[in-house]
């Protein structure tokens, strides 16, 4: 069994580097949304299921379309889409379960507030 730690800093960014950071969160909200997207119009259309895997090669082919959004490096990007992963994940184990399962939704500017980083280790 693996495990994962969070660390949380506290950030006293200047006015240009808060903007970095913004400018970063609102490309990964994008790259969120597309990613559920692309999954749901899978299913929908083709009752395929993208999987991460799936999604993280994509990347690649990426960055000739949208440079911007791997700008700030590949790795936050894959950390977004295992933050997809993981609803999904949720989603299904609840479904498993018998509760109310809560499909993933589309994220709004004020509801993605952070990004993730893979350890690298």
């Amino acid at each position: 069994m693996s495990r994962s730690r969070t660390y949380r800093f506290l950030l006293k960014p200047t006015s240009r580097q808060l903007a970095a950071f913004e400018c970063l969160r609102e490309l990964q909200r994008e790259l969120y949304n597309a990613a559920l997207e692309e999954r749901r119009g899978a299913w929908e259309w083709n009752q395929r299921s993208v999987s991460y895997f799936d999604q993280t090669k994509e990347l690649t082919q990426l960055r000739s379309v949208r440079p911007d959004i791997l700008s700030f490096g590949v790795t936050v990007c894959r950390g977004t889409l295992t933050r997809l992963d993981q609803a999904f994940d949720g989603f299904f184990r609840r479904c498993k379960a018998g509760e109310k399962p809560g499909f993933p939704r589309f994220k709004g500017r004020g509801q993605f507030d952070s990004v993730q980083w893979g350890d690298g280790a």
